[in-house]
């Protein structure tokens, strides 16, 4: 029979060993701008859930359906240099959660 408190004690202890990995799911969706320009400019009513496949590091928009925003994309030079700046550290996060280095 499976022992329930000694499985609990050995998860909180690998916990603890790497508690400093919990910031980095909520820093990447926080990084991704477009999700929070439509969910903060939505007025209405919207419900929605998602299922994903696997991903490298889940976030909060892996699991929120975001509302549809006004078709078309608009770039500007200091839209481009933010998003490569937001990849590369998206990118270093990411290689970072996973101690395997994947």
């Amino acid at each position: 029979m499976v022992r329930f408190i000694e499985l609990l004690g050995e998860a909180w202890g690998k916990f603890e060993e790497t508690k400093w990995l919990l910031p980095v799911p909520i820093i990447l969706s926080l990084m991704d701008y477009s999700n929070l320009t439509k969910v903060l400019s939505f007025e209405g009513f919207h419900i929605g859930v998602r299922f994903p496949l696997p991903e490298p590091v889940p976030g909060l928009w892996s699991f929120v359906s975001v509302p549809a925003g006004s078709p078309g994309v608009a770039f500007s030079a200091g839209s481009l240099v933010i998003m490569a700046l937001a990849i590369v550290l998206g990118s270093y996060l990411e290689a970072g959660y996973h101690p395997t280095g994947l």
